[in-house]
């Protein structure tokens, strides 16, 4: 009997030690799995938020695609356009006498040069100028709507009328011719 007693308690000691050991490891697999199902949720969010940030550049890239598209079929159409429109500044050497062309027959016409600023990567060149024009009011009206087609692009900043003498009318106007 003390042999049974004593093969008991080893195998006591031994079922305590491997219920030990097992609780050790189950132990140890439960911190694990809380350690990498926490690792797992950030792991998770940073995926998402790396998707997400992946489809706005591509939406952005495609939109950008679209835009070159869109200046390779259209805006080079109308790119020959504006450079007929907006002249070199070397082109504007005869501009006063194009707005005597233009003002037609009239009693009285003074031009002079105000200012200029030269053309920047982000905006055109501006001369600025002055006119005096004396003439009757039909053939003011007919000078206006020239400038409207003028050959170039020009900005009309005031205009002023006053009644000289019977149908006579001076209009001084202060405008802004643009080159690039």
């Amino acid at each position: 009997m003390l042999k049974y007693i004593v093969k008991m308690e080893s195998f006591k000691k031994q079922i305590f030690t491997q219920l030990a050991i097992g609780l050790i490891v189950l132990a140890a697999l439960i911190a694990g799995l809380v350690f990498f199902g926490s690792n797992i949720k950030d792991y998770s969010e940073r995926i998402s938020e790396g998707r997400q940030e992946l489809f706005e550049r591509s939406r952005a890239l495609s939109s950008l695609a679209s835009i070159r598209n869109q200046y390779e079929t259209k805006a080079k159409t109308y790119l020959g356009l504006l450079y007929n429109i907006i002249p070199q500044r070397d082109q504007l050497i005869n501009f006063s006498r194009d707005l005597r062309t233009a003002a037609g027959e009239v009693e009285s016409f003074g031009f002079s040069f105000v200012s200029e600023s030269s053309p920047t990567v982000d905006s055109l060149g501006v001369i600025s100028f002055n006119v005096t024009i004396q003439t009757t009011i039909s053939r003011l009206t007919e000078f206006i709507k020239n400038l409207e087609k003028f050959k170039f692009l020009v900005m009309i900043d005031s205009l002023s009328i006053e009644r000289q003498r019977g149908d006579v009318f001076q209009a001084p106007f202060r405008g802004r011719v643009f080159f690039r």
